[in-house]
């Protein structure tokens, strides 16, 4: 467990623990890259072909084909694009109009329109389009290289720099209610949306910071589900080898900043809210090790502050019996000198907050 001090004297707390092994049924050959989104790729000729196609969307190049002699079968070609369909923020501009078109010649053709910002409906492939395009995917470019840049040297850490992002975008994006009203356009579910206009709803949140993390050199995938029984996505990444959670939408909308409380969550712990795809279940790691989350240690009653108040908290959880309503979030919060236990050295040290 570590700690980390802030301005308002918080201190982080973090638990490394190891990471159980995923299994695999028999007969299964996933390849479970998760620097490229979401594995629907079950054999390496659709992770092949899932690459040849990445790359040409990349250049802005539309005109993609497997020829019969190239050695990619229909199955192969269809689950690379149902991976396209789950995450690729880099390609904020393929939606789930790419189809895989089996032509009788035995070739395999992509059709596609195309996502662009500002525009409500998807729109076809046009040199006019494309070169619109090619401008959106510069300014998104160059706003999240300047976004890293201005990340601190002390951000040295996975965790560090996991955090750094996700307060980046959880207090940088502006929830765009007009989606909930009918008034939207598809880009509002984009990183492009989200890092270039600074709004977004929840896939346009997960999909910035999925995009940050990975652009940092930390693996991570934008996962969709429900949150409170609605429609919602939030971010499966990797913090020193162990996977989590965390949702930057709740976090701007729903938390308190200084608390981080929908940061590097367990499995379990952010399945009290949120509900992955079954689509998921089958490939997700199980992220049972201990949490990652920040604690804001000695803000006993969570309201983003450390006072008299929390010192009060904290001897009434020493001497009442646990269960009442702010027991939990006391408890997470009251190891102040971080030894997994909460004893009077917690009220010394709290105390000597409070004085400082």
């Amino acid at each position: 467990m570590r700690g980390k001090l802030t301005a308002l004297a918080l201190t982080a707390v973090l638990c490394i623990g190891s990471l159980p092994q995923t299994t695999v049924s028999a007969g299964e050959s996933p390849v479970c890259d998760w620097n490229f989104g979401f594995a629907h790729v079950r054999s390496d000729r659709a992770a092949e072909a899932y690459q040849v196609i990445a790359e040409k969307l990349r250049r802005l190049d539309f005109d993609i084909r497997f020829r019969k002699a190239d050695g990619f079968t229909y199955d192969d070609i269809q689950q690379a694009v149902l991976t396209f369909f789950q995450n690729d923020p880099e390609l904020f501009y393929i939606g789930s109009d790419l189809v895989a078109q089996e032509r009788g010649d035995g070739s395999t053709v992509l059709e596609m329109k195309l996502i662009l910002p500002g525009i409500a409906a998807p729109q076809p492939v046009t040199p006019e389009n494309t070169a619109y395009l090619a401008e959106c995917v510069q300014a998104l470019n160059e706003t999240a290289d300047a976004i890293l840049a201005e990340m601190p040297e002390s951000a040295d850490t996975d965790y560090a720099k996991a955090l750094w992002l996700h307060d980046y975008v959880s207090t940088h994006v502006c929830y765009a209610f007009s989606f909930a009203d009918g008034q939207h356009t598809w880009d509002d579910q984009t990183a492009y949306s989200a890092l270039v206009k600074g709004e977004a709803i929840c896939s346009g949140y997960a999909n910035a910071y999925t995009l940050l993390l990975r652009r940092a050199g930390l693996p991570a995938v934008t996962v969709h589900g429900s949150g409170m029984g609605e429609g919602h996505a939030w971010v499966l990444h990797w913090i020193d080898g162990d996977c989590v959670y965390s949702d930057p939408t709740w976090e701007q909308c729903f938390g308190r900043p200084a608390n981080h409380q929908w940061f590097g969550m367990t499995l379990a712990e952010i399945s009290d809210t949120h509900t992955l795809s079954d689509c998921y279940v089958r490939d997700v790691p199980p992220c049972s090790h201990p949490s990652h989350r920040y604690i804001a240690q000695g803000d006993l009653n969570a309201n983003g502050a450390v006072t008299v108040a929390d010192a009060v908290l904290l001897v009434r959880l020493l001497t009442e019996e646990p269960g009442t309503a702010w027991t939990q979030i006391a408890a997470e919060n009251a190891d102040i000198n971080c030894d997994n236990t909460v004893t009077a050295a917690d009220v010394k040290r709290l105390l000597a907050m409070l004085a400082a």
